[in-house]
Protein backbone atom coordinates (compact mmCIF):
# COMPACT_ATOMS: atom_id res chain seq x y z
CA UNK A 1 0.00 0.00 0.00
CA UNK A 2 2.60 2.58 -0.63
CA UNK A 3 1.35 5.85 -1.67
CA UNK A 4 1.96 9.50 -1.03
CA UNK A 5 -1.46 10.17 0.31
CA UNK A 6 -1.65 10.37 4.34
CA UNK A 7 -3.31 6.86 5.62
CA UNK A 8 -6.21 9.19 7.17
CA UNK A 9 -7.04 10.87 3.62
CA UNK A 10 -6.74 7.10 2.03
CA UNK A 11 -9.55 5.77 4.71
CA UNK A 12 -11.65 8.86 4.32
CA UNK A 13 -11.69 7.93 0.42
CA UNK A 14 -12.69 3.77 1.34
CA UNK A 15 -15.39 5.51 3.55
CA UNK A 16 -17.10 6.51 0.35
CA UNK A 17 -16.66 3.49 -1.41
CA UNK A 18 -19.45 1.05 -1.85
CA UNK A 19 -18.73 -2.77 -0.98
CA UNK A 20 -18.09 -3.98 -3.63
CA UNK A 21 -15.26 -2.06 -4.57
CA UNK A 22 -13.98 -2.84 -0.67
CA UNK A 23 -14.05 -6.10 -1.63
CA UNK A 24 -12.30 -6.16 -4.31
CA UNK A 25 -9.41 -4.32 -3.11
CA UNK A 26 -8.75 -7.26 -0.44
CA UNK A 27 -7.06 -8.90 -3.46
CA UNK A 28 -4.61 -6.14 -3.80
CA UNK A 29 -1.90 -7.06 -1.01
CA UNK A 30 -2.22 -8.30 2.07
CA UNK A 31 -2.10 -4.89 3.82
CA UNK A 32 -5.15 -3.46 1.59
CA UNK A 33 -6.72 -7.08 3.22
CA UNK A 34 -5.82 -6.21 6.44
CA UNK A 35 -7.04 -2.34 6.39
CA UNK A 36 -10.34 -3.65 4.95
CA UNK A 37 -11.42 -6.47 7.60
CA UNK A 38 -10.06 -4.71 10.58
CA UNK A 39 -12.67 -4.23 13.04
CA UNK A 40 -12.39 -1.05 13.70
CA UNK A 41 -12.47 -0.53 10.10
CA UNK A 42 -15.17 -1.87 9.61
CA UNK A 43 -17.39 -0.69 12.18
CA UNK A 44 -16.54 3.12 11.01
CA UNK A 45 -16.86 2.27 7.61
CA UNK A 46 -20.93 0.71 8.49
CA UNK A 47 -21.76 4.10 10.76
CA UNK A 48 -20.26 7.01 8.19
CA UNK A 49 -22.09 4.85 5.00
CA UNK A 50 -24.23 7.68 4.11
CA UNK A 51 -26.32 5.60 1.73
CA UNK A 52 -26.66 1.68 1.81
CA UNK A 53 -27.03 -0.55 -0.72
CA UNK A 54 -30.53 -2.32 -0.50
CA UNK A 55 -31.04 -5.01 -2.33
CA UNK A 56 -34.15 -7.67 -3.48
CA UNK A 57 -33.28 -11.40 -2.51
CA UNK A 58 -35.37 -13.78 -4.25
CA UNK A 59 -34.80 -17.53 -3.49
CA UNK A 60 -34.86 -19.05 -6.66
CA UNK A 61 -35.58 -22.86 -5.29
CA UNK A 62 -34.98 -24.90 -1.96
CA UNK A 63 -31.21 -25.77 -2.10
CA UNK A 64 -28.49 -23.03 -2.48
CA UNK A 65 -29.28 -20.83 -5.58
CA UNK A 66 -30.08 -17.15 -5.07
CA UNK A 67 -31.14 -14.09 -7.14
CA UNK A 68 -29.95 -10.55 -6.01
CA UNK A 69 -30.96 -7.24 -7.45
CA UNK A 70 -30.29 -3.93 -6.64
CA UNK A 71 -33.82 -1.86 -5.65
CA UNK A 72 -32.69 1.04 -8.20
CA UNK A 73 -32.13 -1.21 -10.98
CA UNK A 74 -34.29 -4.56 -10.84
CA UNK A 75 -33.73 -5.26 -14.18
CA UNK A 76 -29.79 -6.08 -13.58
CA UNK A 77 -29.56 -8.78 -11.41
CA UNK A 78 -27.33 -11.79 -10.57
CA UNK A 79 -27.21 -15.58 -9.46
CA UNK A 80 -25.58 -15.82 -5.70
CA UNK A 81 -24.89 -18.91 -4.31
CA UNK A 82 -24.03 -20.24 -1.09
CA UNK A 83 -20.04 -21.00 -1.22
CA UNK A 84 -19.27 -24.86 -1.16
CA UNK A 85 -20.28 -26.11 2.10
CA UNK A 86 -19.02 -29.82 3.24
CA UNK A 87 -22.83 -30.71 4.11
CA UNK A 88 -25.21 -31.25 1.60
CA UNK A 89 -28.86 -30.79 2.78
CA UNK A 90 -32.48 -31.19 0.90
CA UNK A 91 -33.82 -28.02 1.91
CA UNK A 92 -32.41 -24.81 2.60
CA UNK A 93 -34.92 -21.97 3.72
CA UNK A 94 -34.36 -18.23 3.85
CA UNK A 95 -35.46 -17.25 7.35
CA UNK A 96 -34.25 -13.46 7.81
CA UNK A 97 -31.88 -10.90 7.59
CA UNK A 98 -30.28 -7.85 8.83
CA UNK A 99 -26.90 -5.16 8.56
CA UNK A 100 -25.44 -7.38 5.59
CA UNK A 101 -26.14 -11.14 7.61
CA UNK A 102 -28.50 -13.60 6.13
CA UNK A 103 -29.51 -16.44 7.80
CA UNK A 104 -30.52 -19.97 6.54
CA UNK A 105 -32.27 -22.77 7.89
CA UNK A 106 -31.05 -26.25 6.30
CA UNK A 107 -32.64 -29.87 6.63
CA UNK A 108 -30.83 -33.01 6.13
CA UNK A 109 -33.98 -35.17 5.39
CA UNK A 110 -37.15 -35.27 6.56
CA UNK A 111 -38.82 -31.67 5.63
CA UNK A 112 -40.86 -31.75 8.64
CA UNK A 113 -37.65 -33.06 11.00
CA UNK A 114 -37.33 -30.41 13.94
CA UNK A 115 -34.48 -31.81 15.61
CA UNK A 116 -31.97 -32.53 12.29
CA UNK A 117 -30.73 -28.98 10.85
CA UNK A 118 -27.80 -26.67 10.48
CA UNK A 119 -28.46 -22.68 10.76
CA UNK A 120 -25.97 -20.72 8.47
CA UNK A 121 -25.17 -17.27 9.33
CA UNK A 122 -23.67 -15.84 6.15
CA UNK A 123 -22.46 -12.46 4.43
CA UNK A 124 -23.52 -12.63 0.76
CA UNK A 125 -20.95 -10.03 -0.02
CA UNK A 126 -18.07 -10.78 0.99
CA UNK A 127 -18.85 -14.75 1.38
CA UNK A 128 -18.32 -15.24 4.67
CA UNK A 129 -20.36 -18.14 6.54
CA UNK A 130 -20.89 -19.93 9.82
CA UNK A 131 -22.71 -23.65 9.92
CA UNK A 132 -24.28 -23.93 13.15
CA UNK A 133 -25.33 -27.10 13.87
CA UNK A 134 -28.84 -27.28 16.02
CA UNK A 135 -29.01 -29.32 19.35
CA UNK A 136 -32.20 -30.27 21.13
CA UNK A 137 -32.15 -30.38 24.87
CA UNK A 138 -34.43 -33.52 24.92
CA UNK A 139 -34.99 -35.10 21.69
CA UNK A 140 -36.28 -36.84 19.85
CA UNK A 141 -39.92 -35.65 19.72
CA UNK A 142 -40.77 -32.17 18.89
CA UNK A 143 -43.24 -30.28 16.77
CA UNK A 144 -41.58 -26.91 14.93
CA UNK A 145 -43.96 -23.66 15.26
CA UNK A 146 -41.59 -20.77 13.91
CA UNK A 147 -38.14 -19.33 13.57
CA UNK A 148 -36.19 -16.43 12.43
CA UNK A 149 -33.21 -14.18 12.53
CA UNK A 150 -32.33 -11.26 13.95
CA UNK A 151 -30.09 -8.31 16.03
CA UNK A 152 -30.03 -8.03 20.16
CA UNK A 153 -29.02 -3.70 19.59
CA UNK A 154 -28.16 -4.14 23.81
CA UNK A 155 -25.52 -6.65 23.33
CA UNK A 156 -24.54 -5.81 19.89
CA UNK A 157 -25.23 -9.46 19.24
CA UNK A 158 -26.98 -11.32 16.27
CA UNK A 159 -29.24 -14.43 17.37
CA UNK A 160 -30.96 -17.33 15.82
CA UNK A 161 -34.80 -18.63 16.94
CA UNK A 162 -36.48 -21.66 16.80
CA UNK A 163 -39.43 -22.56 18.79
CA UNK A 164 -41.14 -25.98 19.40
CA UNK A 165 -43.70 -28.07 21.16
CA UNK A 166 -42.81 -31.04 22.76
CA UNK A 167 -44.55 -34.26 21.15
CA UNK A 168 -45.16 -35.18 17.31
CA UNK A 169 -49.54 -33.19 18.01
CA UNK A 170 -47.66 -30.53 19.76
CA UNK A 171 -48.26 -30.15 24.00
CA UNK A 172 -49.18 -26.87 25.90
CA UNK A 173 -45.79 -26.16 26.67
CA UNK A 174 -43.43 -24.11 24.50
CA UNK A 175 -39.93 -24.76 24.26
CA UNK A 176 -37.37 -21.70 22.90
CA UNK A 177 -34.20 -22.07 21.77
CA UNK A 178 -31.70 -19.13 21.31
CA UNK A 179 -28.49 -18.68 19.80
CA UNK A 180 -26.03 -16.12 20.44
CA UNK A 181 -23.23 -15.39 17.55
CA UNK A 182 -21.18 -13.64 20.12
CA UNK A 183 -20.80 -16.61 22.48
CA UNK A 184 -21.65 -19.25 20.33
CA UNK A 185 -24.37 -20.87 22.29
CA UNK A 186 -27.57 -22.03 22.15
CA UNK A 187 -29.58 -21.24 25.35
CA UNK A 188 -33.25 -22.93 25.82
CA UNK A 189 -35.79 -22.42 27.83
CA UNK A 190 -40.02 -24.19 28.59
CA UNK A 191 -42.93 -21.85 29.03
CA UNK A 192 -46.05 -23.81 30.89
CA UNK A 193 -49.30 -23.25 28.42
CA UNK A 194 -48.51 -19.88 26.98
CA UNK A 195 -52.10 -19.27 26.26
CA UNK A 196 -51.53 -18.85 22.51
CA UNK A 197 -50.29 -21.11 19.39
CA UNK A 198 -48.32 -19.92 16.44
CA UNK A 199 -49.78 -20.21 12.97
CA UNK A 200 -47.64 -22.32 11.30
CA UNK A 201 -47.68 -20.64 8.14
CA UNK A 202 -45.54 -17.52 9.07
CA UNK A 203 -42.66 -19.75 10.70
CA UNK A 204 -40.12 -17.12 9.96
CA UNK A 205 -40.39 -14.31 12.28
CA UNK A 206 -40.56 -10.29 11.05
CA UNK A 207 -37.86 -8.14 11.97
CA UNK A 208 -38.82 -4.89 13.58
CA UNK A 209 -37.27 -2.96 16.56
CA UNK A 210 -35.16 -5.78 18.07
CA UNK A 211 -37.79 -8.26 18.08
CA UNK A 212 -39.20 -11.50 16.04
CA UNK A 213 -42.52 -11.20 15.33
CA UNK A 214 -45.48 -13.76 14.05
CA UNK A 215 -49.16 -14.71 13.75
CA UNK A 216 -50.63 -16.81 16.20
CA UNK A 217 -53.77 -17.86 17.89
CA UNK A 218 -54.94 -16.92 21.52
CA UNK A 219 -56.24 -19.81 23.20
CA UNK A 220 -57.00 -22.62 20.69
CA UNK A 221 -59.89 -19.96 19.75
CA UNK A 222 -60.39 -18.16 16.55
CA UNK A 223 -59.36 -14.97 17.68
CA UNK A 224 -55.73 -13.70 15.74
CA UNK A 225 -53.02 -11.97 17.61
CA UNK A 226 -49.40 -10.93 16.78
CA UNK A 227 -46.75 -12.46 19.42
CA UNK A 228 -43.12 -10.76 19.28
CA UNK A 229 -39.77 -12.00 20.79
CA UNK A 230 -37.70 -9.04 22.25
CA UNK A 231 -34.22 -10.24 21.05
CA UNK A 232 -32.64 -8.41 24.20
CA UNK A 233 -34.48 -9.59 27.23
CA UNK A 234 -35.93 -13.03 25.11
CA UNK A 235 -39.12 -12.78 26.66
CA UNK A 236 -42.49 -13.05 24.54
CA UNK A 237 -44.96 -9.97 24.25
CA UNK A 238 -48.39 -9.64 22.57
CA UNK A 239 -48.50 -6.94 19.86
CA UNK A 240 -51.86 -5.34 19.79
CA UNK A 241 -54.03 -5.09 16.48
CA UNK A 242 -55.44 -2.37 14.97
CA UNK A 243 -59.35 -1.31 15.84
CA UNK A 244 -61.35 -2.64 13.30
CA UNK A 245 -65.37 -1.47 14.33
CA UNK A 246 -66.32 -1.70 10.79
CA UNK A 247 -63.42 -3.63 9.09
CA UNK A 248 -63.18 -6.31 11.46
CA UNK A 249 -60.03 -8.96 10.92
CA UNK A 250 -61.34 -11.78 9.80
CA UNK A 251 -61.53 -14.97 11.81
CA UNK A 252 -59.77 -18.14 11.00
CA UNK A 253 -63.14 -20.21 10.46
CA UNK A 254 -63.45 -17.66 7.52
CA UNK A 255 -60.18 -17.98 5.75
CA UNK A 256 -57.25 -19.76 7.33
CA UNK A 257 -54.50 -17.42 5.42
CA UNK A 258 -56.37 -14.35 5.47
CA UNK A 259 -53.73 -12.67 7.73
CA UNK A 260 -50.13 -12.19 6.96
CA UNK A 261 -47.33 -9.77 8.89
CA UNK A 262 -44.34 -8.06 6.56
CA UNK A 263 -41.87 -5.17 7.38
CA UNK A 264 -42.74 -2.34 5.08
CA UNK A 265 -39.38 0.96 5.97
CA UNK A 266 -38.53 0.20 9.68
CA UNK A 267 -42.54 -0.51 10.44
CA UNK A 268 -44.78 -3.45 11.37
CA UNK A 269 -47.43 -4.16 8.67
CA UNK A 270 -50.25 -6.39 8.76
CA UNK A 271 -51.70 -8.05 4.94
CA UNK A 272 -55.31 -8.45 5.20
CA UNK A 273 -56.28 -10.35 2.44
CA UNK A 274 -60.18 -10.32 1.90
CA UNK A 275 -60.11 -12.66 -1.33
CA UNK A 276 -56.51 -14.01 -2.80
CA UNK A 277 -58.08 -14.56 -6.48
CA UNK A 278 -59.03 -10.81 -6.69
CA UNK A 279 -56.00 -9.21 -5.25
CA UNK A 280 -58.08 -7.58 -2.47
CA UNK A 281 -55.50 -6.46 0.34
CA UNK A 282 -55.67 -3.94 2.82
CA UNK A 283 -52.24 -3.17 4.34
CA UNK A 284 -52.16 -1.66 7.75
CA UNK A 285 -48.66 0.44 9.27
CA UNK A 286 -47.70 0.62 12.68
CA UNK A 287 -46.53 3.98 12.99
CA UNK A 288 -45.40 3.78 16.38
CA UNK A 289 -44.22 0.51 17.74
CA UNK A 290 -46.50 -1.10 20.28
CA UNK A 291 -48.84 1.68 20.36
CA UNK A 292 -52.46 0.05 19.06
CA UNK A 293 -53.58 3.60 18.42
CA UNK A 294 -50.57 4.27 15.77
CA UNK A 295 -52.00 1.69 13.27
CA UNK A 296 -53.12 3.34 10.18
CA UNK A 297 -54.55 1.82 6.69
CA UNK A 298 -52.40 2.93 4.41
CA UNK A 299 -53.40 1.30 1.50
CA UNK A 300 -56.55 -0.67 -0.01
CA UNK A 301 -55.22 -2.69 -3.18
CA UNK A 302 -57.73 -4.52 -5.29
CA UNK A 303 -55.39 -5.49 -8.31
CA UNK A 304 -57.45 -8.77 -9.80
CA UNK A 305 -54.09 -10.62 -9.13
CA UNK A 306 -52.88 -12.41 -6.07
CA UNK A 307 -49.46 -10.47 -5.08
CA UNK A 308 -47.62 -9.87 -1.73
CA UNK A 309 -45.84 -6.15 -0.81
CA UNK A 310 -42.28 -6.43 -0.52
CA UNK A 311 -40.80 -3.15 0.20
CA UNK A 312 -41.87 0.68 -0.15
CA UNK A 313 -39.44 2.57 -2.69
CA UNK A 314 -36.99 4.63 -1.34
CA UNK A 315 -39.31 7.63 -2.00
CA UNK A 316 -41.46 7.07 1.09
CA UNK A 317 -44.92 5.50 0.63
CA UNK A 318 -46.23 6.37 -2.82
CA UNK A 319 -44.83 3.13 -4.41
CA UNK A 320 -44.75 -0.05 -3.42
CA UNK A 321 -42.83 -3.44 -4.67
CA UNK A 322 -44.88 -6.24 -5.46
CA UNK A 323 -44.40 -10.01 -6.49
CA UNK A 324 -47.11 -11.62 -8.28
CA UNK A 325 -47.26 -15.87 -7.90
CA UNK A 326 -49.70 -16.30 -10.86
CA UNK A 327 -49.63 -19.90 -12.19
CA UNK A 328 -45.95 -19.74 -11.14
CA UNK A 329 -44.81 -16.97 -13.50
CA UNK A 330 -42.95 -14.56 -11.10
CA UNK A 331 -42.66 -11.48 -11.69
CA UNK A 332 -41.42 -8.13 -9.51
CA UNK A 333 -43.04 -4.71 -10.31
CA UNK A 334 -43.73 -1.22 -8.70
CA UNK A 335 -46.98 -0.67 -7.93
CA UNK A 336 -48.63 3.15 -7.26
CA UNK A 337 -51.31 2.95 -5.44
CA UNK A 338 -52.52 6.60 -6.03
CA UNK A 339 -52.42 6.44 -9.81
CA UNK A 340 -53.13 2.94 -9.93
CA UNK A 341 -50.60 2.38 -11.89
CA UNK A 342 -48.59 -1.15 -12.20
CA UNK A 343 -45.07 -1.65 -14.06
CA UNK A 344 -43.15 -4.87 -15.22
CA UNK A 345 -40.03 -4.87 -13.96
CA UNK A 346 -38.10 -8.32 -14.09
CA UNK A 347 -39.33 -11.73 -14.51
CA UNK A 348 -37.48 -14.14 -12.35
CA UNK A 349 -36.10 -17.66 -13.42
CA UNK A 350 -37.55 -19.11 -10.03
CA UNK A 351 -39.92 -21.49 -11.18
CA UNK A 352 -41.22 -22.41 -7.67
CA UNK A 353 -43.54 -19.86 -4.80
CA UNK A 354 -39.74 -18.32 -3.03
CA UNK A 355 -38.99 -16.34 0.03
CA UNK A 356 -38.30 -12.72 -0.78
CA UNK A 357 -36.24 -10.24 1.79
CA UNK A 358 -34.46 -6.73 1.39
CA UNK A 359 -30.90 -7.16 2.24
CA UNK A 360 -28.10 -4.32 2.65
CA UNK A 361 -24.47 -4.77 1.80
CA UNK A 362 -21.98 -4.72 4.58
CA UNK A 363 -18.70 -5.54 5.48
CA UNK A 364 -19.93 -7.07 9.04
CA UNK A 365 -17.45 -10.14 10.23
CA UNK A 366 -18.84 -13.17 11.48
CA UNK A 367 -16.56 -14.20 14.12
CA UNK A 368 -14.86 -18.19 12.70
CA UNK A 369 -15.91 -17.86 9.92
CA UNK A 370 -14.67 -20.74 8.00
CA UNK A 371 -17.91 -22.61 7.99
CA UNK A 372 -17.57 -23.49 11.70
CA UNK A 373 -16.56 -22.64 15.00
CA UNK A 374 -17.11 -26.15 16.46
CA UNK A 375 -20.10 -27.60 18.49
CA UNK A 376 -21.51 -24.92 19.96
CA UNK A 377 -22.75 -25.07 24.13
CA UNK A 378 -25.66 -25.63 25.12
CA UNK A 379 -27.62 -24.87 28.09
CA UNK A 380 -30.66 -24.02 29.88
CA UNK A 381 -31.82 -20.56 30.58
CA UNK A 382 -31.73 -19.80 34.12
CA UNK A 383 -34.81 -18.44 36.07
Amino acid sequence: MSCSLPMELIISILYRLRVKSLICFKSVSKRWKSLVEDPDFVESYMDQQKVKTKQLILQCDLTSRFLAMDLDSLDKSRIVNLPKLRRSYRRIDLIGSYNGLVSLCCTFSNLDDAIVVDFIIWNMATGEHLIIPLELPHPPEYTFLAQGFGYDGVRDDYKVIRAFKPGRDGGADLVTMVYSLKKHEWVWSIIKSPGYHFDDRSAAGSLVNGALHWCAFENYALDRIIVSFDLNTEEYHKVPLPMMAHDPLPRMEDELESLELAVLGDSLCILVFHDYDVGDIDIWVMKEYMVKESWTKVYSLRLKIYVRPLVFSTSGYDTLLLMDYEEYQNRVYWYNPSLKEEVQIFETPCTENFASMVYEESLTLIVGSKGTRGKPTIKRREK
